[in-house]
């Protein structure tokens, strides 16, 4: 009995000591180097200031990156029944996606297009979606992992056309940022709502 318990005792150290040799490397790395920054085109270390905080710097002349982050809970910034069209204005903007419901079924399917541009029915067709006749539905449609972005200038935007010519009671909102409508959290709208 004694010599079983002696038996235990080594194979328990043994692989106490397998799983210190496996696992030991890499957690130890990871402790000395929790985050590393690395670029393609160079082996500059990112810089850390005093209040220990990730030192950038950003130059149009020697970065072809733009990144935009959004808030979490995209805005809804259109809200509407039928066609309807929004301006940039003077600022950068984004829609992200699209949300369309048939409440009450029509004889005809119920199509709606968003396309760039803010000229009512013109543009390239962004995102399109159809809803069949006689039924009531949903779709709710996200632009993958990249928002489209508008820049400002001479008609940028976009519209959205709704083709309903059977009588369906449709309603739709596209979520972005920007577009003239104040940034507003999803916990916020959920409460006015």
């Amino acid at each position: 009995m004694r010599a079983l318990k002696y038996w235990k005792g080594i194979a328990l150290v043994a692989a106490g000591v397998l799983a210190g040799f496996l696992l030991g490397p890499p957690i130890a790395q990871a402790a000395t180097t929790l985050v590393q920054l690395k670029s393609c085109c160079s082996s500059n270390t990112a810089l850390v200031t005093a209040n220990h905080r990730l030192s950038t710097f950003m130059s149009a002349s020697t970065s072809s990156v733009f990144a935009l982050t959004e808030p979490s809970g995209e805005t809804t910034i259109l809200s509407a029944t039928g066609n309807a069209a929004k301006s940039t204005g003077r600022f950068a903007s984004d829609i992200v996606g699209i949300s369309v419901d048939v409440s009450s079924a029509g004889t005809t399917p119920v199509t709606v297009a968003v396309r760039k541009g803010s000229q009512q029915g013109l543009g390239q067709i962004i995102w399109q979606g159809t809803l069949p006749a006689n039924q009531v539905g949903h779709i709710d449609a996200t632009f993958g992992t990249q928002s489209i972005l508008f820049p400002p200038g001479t008609n940028s935007g976009f519209n959205v056309n709704v083709t309903n010519t059977g009588g369906a009671a449709v309603q739709y909102e596209v979520y972005g940022g920007g577009f003239g409508v104040a940034f507003q959290s999803l916990r916020a709208q959920r409460a006015q709502g």
